[in-house]
């Protein structure tokens, strides 16, 4: 192999590490934001202690 070929690889090879530390950041940002709210509305609990008591 040469050593053009070998530092072409190489080059490669870093990009997508780059590329996957990047993508792994971006997932643990989604993972670390609530989906839901932290504090609930109180329409909503209304809504779960009317269904609560409907069955």
């Amino acid at each position: 192999m040469s050593k053009e070929a070998k530092a072409k690889g190489t080059e490669i090879l870093e990009k997508e590490l780059q590329t996957s530390k990047v993508s792994q950041e971006k997932l643990l940002q989604l993972l670390q934001t609530p989906a839901v709210p932290q504090v609930p509305r109180p329409e909503i609990l209304k809504f779960a202690e009317y269904f609560g008591h409907a069955f």
